[in-house]
């Protein structure tokens, strides 16, 4: 487990796994981070449930977010919700099972 420089981790927060937390982010309280990737700048809102997700740079997740095996969330996006196992586009945003993937 690695966490980047200048990371705020709240109580109640969870690192488990091979997780690997970049520069500068923030982890709010009682989220649960299982193997997963945040990126710099990221922001997981409280009660998160991230496991084998991929968190990309001043990305924001939650609160409330459900990442399953394999979910991506693009640079600079907000999502929500339950996040579905595949890509969410850049510039856009994810809600409660509308993400669609990527062009790729």
């Amino acid at each position: 487990m690695t966490i980047g420089r200048d990371t705020t981790v709240m109580p109640g927060c969870l690192l488990l796994g091979g997780t690997a937390i970049g520069a500068g982010c923030l982890l709010e309280a009682h989220s649960v981070i299982r193997s997963s990737v945040v990126r710099d700048g990221a922001h997981i809102r409280e009660f998160c449930h991230l496991e084998q997700a991929d968190v990309g740079p001043r990305a924001i997740a939650g609160p409330f977010a459900r990442m399953r095996p394999g979910s991506v969330i693009g640079e600079e996006e907000l999502a929500f919700a339950r996040i579905p196992q595949r890509v969410v586009p850049g510039g856009g945003r994810a809600k409660r099972d509308r993400a669609k993937p990527g062009k790729g």
